[in-house]
């Protein structure tokens, strides 16, 4: 039987995947010792690690980096004077990913509420990542909690725009798409108004929409979209003129369950493809 992967799972898998174990990496590094580490007393930096990815991926960082250490079963310590915790950081996306790694959840989509935490055992440490990550109009929280100490949202926006922030791509997708489907669920029977004084702004989207549709089909980029995603593009290059709310009415009709904002959603992904593609 297949074991479901949590989606603060799948936001690691994908940070880990993605940060290869360099010297221009150590901010990525860094983050994660600020929210994982503990100084024993001779002020060596201890860290208990169960997860057999973020073990491996760590060990690759110290080894490529030649950072003394010992392990032993889970249990992984760094000899002091080995990193200096007050090391300039030099890229916030890469620091923040890592202190994710660290010490990062997401609630996950069966829950009915949307809540990201990020801890440290230093308060020092959480004061100046709540002070960095707020310069960018965030809205973290601080409590204190078992020892710990942790900055929180619980506004979905945010919470996004963090993903967007550390560059976790596929995890900023995945959880819009659970947005739409819950909008979808919450929504199901409210109707838009069509807004006649957009139709122009409407016909240039579309253009530009039809246009990059057909590039994806020419260019064999459909493993970027969902078969659902696929489908409805087929329906937008067949009903050229007519608006979102249009589109989405003809879709549900085609057996997508799909909103307008969800629509919008999935063209904004395809902009985003489409771009990446041609640089």
């Amino acid at each position: 039987m297949t074991q479901t992967i949590n989606f603060t799972r799948k936001v690691k898998i994908e940070l880990f995947q993605k940060t290869k174990p360099s010297a221009k990496n150590f901010d990525f590094l860094l983050g994660f010792l600020w929210a994982k580490s503990q100084l024993d007393l001779e002020k060596n930096i201890f860290l208990i690690i169960k997860d057999e990815l973020t073990k491996e991926k760590l060990l690759a960082f110290l080894k490529e980096l030649k950072i003394e250490h010992q392990i032993e079963n889970s249990n992984l310590i760094i000899f002091k004077n080995q990193i200096d915790f007050q090391t300039q950081i030099n890229n916030l996306s890469n620091f923040f990913a890592g202190f994710f790694c660290g010490g990062g959840t997401i609630s996950d989509f069966k829950h009915t509420s949307y809540h990201l935490e990020l801890s440290s055992y230093y308060e020092q440490f959480i004061d100046l990542v709540l002070e960095k990550l707020n310069k960018y109009n965030f809205g973290f929280q601080k409590i204190s909690y078992r020892q710990k100490y942790l900055i929180y949202l619980k506004k979905h926006e945010k919470i996004a725009d963090f993903l967007k922030a550390i560059e976790a791509r596929n995890a900023y997708f995945e959880f819009e798409e659970e947005k739409i489907k819950r909008d979808f669920y919450n929504n199901i029977n409210r109707i838009d108004n069509i807004d006649f004084s957009n139709i122009n702004r409407i016909a240039n989207a579309n253009g530009r929409h039809i246009d990059n549709i057909n590039l994806i089909f020419a260019k064999n980029l459909e493993s970027k979209f969902s078969q659902h995603q696929l489908k409805a593009f087929e329906i937008v290059l067949a009903n050229p003129g007519e608006s979102l709310q249009s589109l989405s009415e003809i879709m549900i009709k085609n057996g997508i369950k799909i909103t307008r904002s969800g629509l919008n959603h999935w063209l904004r992904k395809l902009d985003e493809v489409v771009k990446e593609f041609k640089n």
